[in-house]
């Protein structure tokens, strides 16, 4: 019940080097299907008692990377329209699941309620745990784990998200958003002078909570990023000095941070091209493979390689940039073109037919109209929900006013492409006759509605 088989997942880096490895722990049947009923208790008393934070995105329902990434464009875009600069710092935590000390995490779940014979059998499942490593057949000898929770578990995970629950509440000024231990905390001001006060004073804050818990701060692999618009980059002429002890973090023009890359712009240019060259070396692997393979596992090959760097999270990145979707829409129309082996005299318009395909620009407004709909019947974390509120100045009195979503007057384009104001300007669209059932609907449902409109 105690004893896991490692094993080390790549991530990236040097192959060669340890820590380029996740250890992803194998745990026995039993222990799987008895972590699972805790986990389901856990979870629902945490969700129950509302114990969770709000920063926290990871291992929760309705939470996503997507969700996670919409809340924090929207706020850098709200306040780029404001006139003002986002400060941006990306944590990075050495071996957090493998540090996490068991007394604390015992203490910290006595604290959030957990009593009695329940905290006793957590001090159990902690306590006395073994593993072994095992690389290519070759099984090393077992070892104490003394620190950690185990990843690849099904508590393990849940039971971290609980240890380092309270960070936030170091943070005087900046605000945390978290996705399990890829956390990072940003402010807003009116110069670098400001930005790069307050992230020294929360990064100071985040430094002595982690001495109290025992974690360790990965300095060479945490960055700060400064995201405005292009006049107010241009006018920051040194850059903001942001360091821990005596040495200095560095800044960057882009971070890939939960699968996207955002830049300093938020122009997305680099996600699409990015996206783009994966799209384009699976669509070649497509043409390869379809001498040899029908044309329904055509289309399986499709949706499980390509179609997936479209959508990944495409509310975040996808602004209506005529540019990008006619990348996008080139990709996909050669794609079509290889599976139906059709020849590029032929209408793309006929071949989506045949595989009843709709356009990529289609794609991304239904995946927006959707997104809005679920964070208006609270699908989605209180912090998207939050982002709409209904019209409340009717000055002519008629029922439809009360339904349509507050549109706020954008002072820049900014504004115009954050999805609070993409969201409700969509959902505004809508006829009387979708909005006034959309309380009933369900999320299927939802969609096969807006797909005959």
């Amino acid at each position: 019940m105690k004893l896991a088989k490692v094993i080390p997942i790549y991530k990236s880096g040097d192959k060669t080097e340890c820590g380029n490895y996740r250890p992803i722990s194998v745990i026995s049947a039993v222990a799987k299907v008895f972590e699972k009923l805790v986990y389901r208790q856990l979870s629902e008393f945490l969700d129950n008692y509302q114990l969770l934070s709000t920063n926290q995105s990871d291992f929760r329902t309705h939470h996503s990377t997507e969700t996670t990434l919409l809340h924090s464009s929207n706020q850098y875009l709200v306040n780029m329209d404001r006139g003002l600069i986002n400060g941006v710092l990306f944590l990075d935590l050495k071996k957090a699941f493998d540090t996490v000390d068991h007394k604390i995490l015992i203490a910290k779940l006595k604290t959030y309620g957990v009593q009695g014979h329940a905290l006793q059998w957590f001090t159990s499942y902690l306590s006395g745990r073994k593993q072994v490593c095992k690389i290519n057949n070759e099984i090393s000898n077992t070892a104490n784990i003394t620190c950690g929770v185990p990843q690849g578990s099904n508590l393990g995970p849940l039971l971290f998200l609980v240890y380092i629950n309270d960070l936030p509440n170091c943070l005087t000024s900046t605000k945390a958003s978290m996705f399990a231990d890829d956390t990072n905390i940003s402010c807003c001001g009116d110069s670098s002078v400001e930005i790069e006060q307050k992230l020294n004073t929360d990064l100071e804050n985040v430094h002595k909570w982690l001495i109290s818990n025992k974690l360790t701060l990965n300095v060479e692999k945490t960055e700060y990023m400064i995201i405005g618009s292009r006049n107010r980059l241009n006018n920051i002429h040194s850059n903001p000095e942001i360091v821990i002890g005596e040495q200095t973090i560095e800044r960057v023009a882009r971070k890939e941070f939960l699968g996207v890359i955002v830049d300093e712009k938020l122009n997305w240019h680099e996600q699409v091209d990015t996206q783009c060259q994966k799209m384009s070396k699976n669509i070649a692997l497509l043409r390869r493979a379809k001498k040899y393979i029908t044309t329904d596992a055509s289309v399986t090959m499709y949706n499980a390689f390509v179609l997936p760097h479209f959508t990944y999270c495409s509310t975040v990145w996808q602004q209506g940039n005529v540019t990008h979707i006619d990348k996008l829409n080139k990709l996909q129309k050669r794609a079509a073109r290889i599976i139906t082996s059709s020849s590029y005299e032929d209408r793309s318009a006929d071949i989506f037919k045949t595989l009843h395909w709709e356009p990529i620009g289609n794609i991304f407004n239904r995946r927006q109209q959707l997104m809005t709909f679920m964070a208006l019947r609270e699908m989605t974390p209180k912090y998207l929900t939050e982002l709409f509120s209904t019209c409340q100045n009717d000055t002519y009195g008629l029922r439809s006013n009360n339904r349509k979503l507050h549109l706020s007057k954008p002072k820049t384009n900014f504004l115009k492409k954050s999805f609070s104001y993409r969201g409700a300007l969509a959902w505004n669209k809508f006829s009387d006759k979708v909005v006034e059932k959309y309380q009933f609907l369900s999320k299927g449902s939802f969609k096969r509605l807006i797909q005959t409109l």
